[in-house]
């Protein structure tokens, strides 16, 4: 996990296999709660969506899921004074909670018109049979918005319900 003083961005790296132990904490999801963990956030975050983007689907147990639940809920909410954003700072009076799972997932239709256009999407991967054998995923799957007014093309801003 690596820190960008500058942006107060995290670097979490994704590794394939099974991780054990202290491992667990150094990659992918675990990594993540760590990080998350470590930071305070505003009240009005609590319990808020958390909007994934996704670039393919595969299978999402609902185990998984509710992990993923957990992981994006782990901060800490500041009591009192708020930090302007994620941070470390603050008292923390309570877990940032979990918040609605929304699922996002570009359709051809919005690869071809994104900022990139039609190359963006030469791999989307998955299909609609790992969606359709899967309720679970269809009721929290959700579209990018179109474009907002003033906006360039292509411009996307928040999630809708599919």
């Amino acid at each position: 996990c690596s820190r960008s003083s500058a942006g107060g961005a995290k670097i979490i790296a994704s590794v394939p296999g099974v991780h054990k132990g202290e491992d667990m904490l150094l990659w992918g999801q675990g990594a993540m709660r760590r990080a998350l963990s470590r930071e305070t956030f505003p009240r009005h975050f609590r319990g808020g969506p958390i909007a994934c983007n996704f670039s393919s689907i595969g299978s999402a147990p609902i185990k998984w899921l509710h992990e993923m639940k957990k992981t994006f809920g782990a901060g800490g909410v500041a009591q009192g004074e708020e930090p302007l954003c994620g941070g470390t700072g603050g008292v923390v009076d309570q877990q940032l909670g979990e918040g609605p799972l929304q699922l996002v997932w570009i359709t051809v239709e919005e690869a071809c018109t994104s900022l990139i256009g039609y190359k963006s999407g030469a791999s989307i991967p998955g299909s609609m049979k790992n969606l359709t054998e899967q309720k679970h995923i269809m009721d929290i799957l959700h579209r990018w918005l179109r474009s907002v007014p003033g906006g360039g093309a292509g411009a996307r801003s928040g999630v809708a319900d599919p």
